[in-house]
């Protein structure tokens, strides 16, 4: 009988190839991962930017949908202009204790740089309390305070009950919207036809629109360091 010293099995040369090729695909499926693990970061912090940016949006227009909206052109009779409060399930018409023709600073919008303030009365929010002491009205503030980190500040909202006569922030109650603000910035349409934006604003009567410009920072994302401010303009129903 004749023996074969000849083995069964992989020579070297076909092993290293095999490995090669092996890598090559582990280095292509990896180079894929790593694309789309960073294309659904991408992804999952827009859509959390724009989550924020819809409710701070939200929050505040809904707010301005019930203000008290004082108009200079609107008359009964011979008498004084009256006060308009806008339609919609929003607008509440004032009892007969609240319902005054004019309120001094129902409207003010004070220029602090990238943190600016606002206050303004609305019938949105009073929640009873208002009505236990007789007024259909809220005043509502938006104001910053600096926060635990260089450069941030936390958006704050305030409401309490409007009372004719009573000073304001005797009764404020304040809850957090956003503590990584790092531009809050307020402009204010005077007229129709204006293109010059006023930068404060204290009257009776409202503006004809806001226009918002605001910047963030998201949470837990050190990379979230680039400055992506937005700006959007909120009419003000005057009818």
């Amino acid at each position: 009988m004749i023996r074969s010293d000849r083995r069964s099995g992989f020579t070297m040369i076909e092993v290293l190839i095999t490995l090669v090729i092996v890598g090559l695909l582990l280095s292509l499926l990896y180079g894929v991962l790593v694309t789309t693990l960073q294309s659904k970061k991408k992804v999952e912090k827009i859509s959390t930017r724009e989550r924020v940016r819809a409710g701070i949006i939200r929050l505040i227009a809904q707010d301005l949908r019930g203000v008290y909206t004082y108009s200079i052109t609107a008359t009964s009779g011979d008498g004084p202009p009256e006060p308009i409060l806008p339609g919609g399930d929003s607008g509440k018409k004032p009892s007969a204790q609240s319902k005054i023709p004019r309120i001094e600073g129902a409207f003010l919008g004070k220029d602090q740089g990238d943190a600016d303030s606002i206050s303004f009365v609305t019938t949105r929010d009073h929640e009873g309390s208002g009505e236990e002491l007789g007024t259909s009205f809220s005043r509502i503030h938006y104001t910053l305070q600096a926060g635990s980190e260089p450069g941030l500040q936390t958006l704050f909202r305030g409401v309490e009950p409007f009372i004719e006569g009573q000073e304001s922030g005797s009764d404020v109650r304040y809850e957090e919207v956003y503590n990584r603000i790092t531009i809050f910035d307020l402009s204010y349409l005077e007229a129709v036809g204006d293109t010059d934006w006023k930068t404060s604003w204290s009257a009776a009567r409202p503006p004809l629109a806001i226009r918002l410009n605001v910047d963030f920072r998201l949470h837990d994302d050190p990379e979230d360091a680039e400055p992506e401010p937005f700006e959007v303009i909120i009419s003000i129903p005057t009818s």
